[in-house]
């Protein structure tokens, strides 16, 4: 199957719209509930929610911490301010 063309599927587009809105109203409840950052790690092979966190607005920064998601090599940061 050709991926580009697995990528245009109304059902796949769908579910990338109410992923990205789901996490927009996280992050609107993070705001009001007082919180000041959102962190996040991830790993690169997700290639989509890398793209998602990066067009919300998260950007690299140093793990803080021992997680416990040791598979996850990049660590993200937003200001919520």
């Amino acid at each position: 199957m050709d991926m580009t063309a697995s990528l245009h599927h109304p059902a796949r587009l769908l579910v990338r719209e109410l992923g990205k809105r789901l996490a927009v109203q996280m992050l609107e409840q993070a705001r009001q509930l007082g919180y000041r950052h959102r962190y996040r790690e991830t790993t690169v092979c997700v290639g989509e929610a890398l793209a998602l966190y990066r067009g919300l607005g998260f950007i690299p920064c140093e793990r803080l911490g021992n997680t416990g998601h040791n598979d996850c090599e990049m660590a993200l940061m937003l200001p919520l301010g």
